[in-house]
């Protein structure tokens, strides 16, 4: 039989896994923003890799 007390605390628990997996997502998110915007300020980086 399905024992929902059981049920409620592992859908608790995988609600708290989802909200720290969407601030890891988040602040990647945020890196890859940051680096880019290095990278557009500074072309000279990257753009003899591209014409490469």
């Amino acid at each position: 039989m399905l024992d929902l007390v059981e049920l409620s605390g592992q859908l608790s628990a995988f609600a708290h896994y989802l909200q720290q997996e969407s601030k890891a997502s988040q602040e990647r998110l945020r890196r890859v923003w940051q680096e880019f915007a290095c990278l557009w300020q500074e072309p000279r980086l990257w753009q003899p890799r591209w014409v490469e």
